[in-house]
């Protein structure tokens, strides 16, 4: 049986809460269906089996639902950037879940933005990314965005650039975990 997947807070910044409640402290734990929020310029890093590191931005709302049976987190609002070398769940891959898409992923870097209800940013940024029923593979960024119409239907817009991050805040995120990337090669 493989160690559960347990996040721990690394560094936060303004208001971050555990459950809408406990204030995030440095070595606080995160388990499954804890809910991670965050307000006005505040921001909240966590270390999942001390290989990947997450870092969710201000005002935002992550599920954290990773467990032996569970593997996802849903990113309900805001953003989320991560660097992920390490299995974080028996099932080798993870998803997250945004209100207009489901990002499947395994050892990657990558930043997701809940723009609105209707719309998510994604970009691959250095590895490989399941988005819907699309593979994404860059070692230096991919973005995609998914949005929903009027009718209810998801349209997939495949060059909207590069948005919200840069290559230092995956670098920075990396250093965390000891970790580098190579943006000539994707990460696998």
């Amino acid at each position: 049986m493989s160690e559960p997947s347990i996040g721990t807070v690394i560094f936060f910044q303004g208001r971050a809460l555990i459950n809408g409640q406990q204030p995030a402290t440095i070595g606080a734990t995160v388990k499954h269906g804890d809910t991670l929020v965050t307000g006005d310029n505040s921001a909240c890093e966590i270390t999942v089996r001390n290989k990947n590191v997450m870092r969710l931005g201000a005002n935002s709302a992550l599920v954290f639902n990773l467990s032996e049976d569970d593997n996802r987190l849903l990113l309900i609002r805001g953003r989320l950037t991560a660097v992920c070398r390490k299995l974080m769940t028996k099932q080798a891959q993870f998803t997250v879940e945004t209100p207009t898409a489901v990002a499947g992923i395994r050892g990657t870097s990558f930043f997701i933005g809940v723009e609105s209800p209707d719309s998510s940013y994604f970009c691959v940024c250095n590895g490989s990314v399941r988005l819907n029923d699309t593979t994404v593979t860059s070692p230096h960024h991919a973005g995609v965005r998914f949005v929903r119409n009027a009718k209810g239907q998801i349209t997939k817009d495949n060059h909207p650039g590069m948005l919200y991050h840069g290559d230092a805040d995956l670098e920075t995120l990396a250093a965390k975990i000891g970790e580098k990337i190579n943006w000539k090669t994707p990460d696998r």
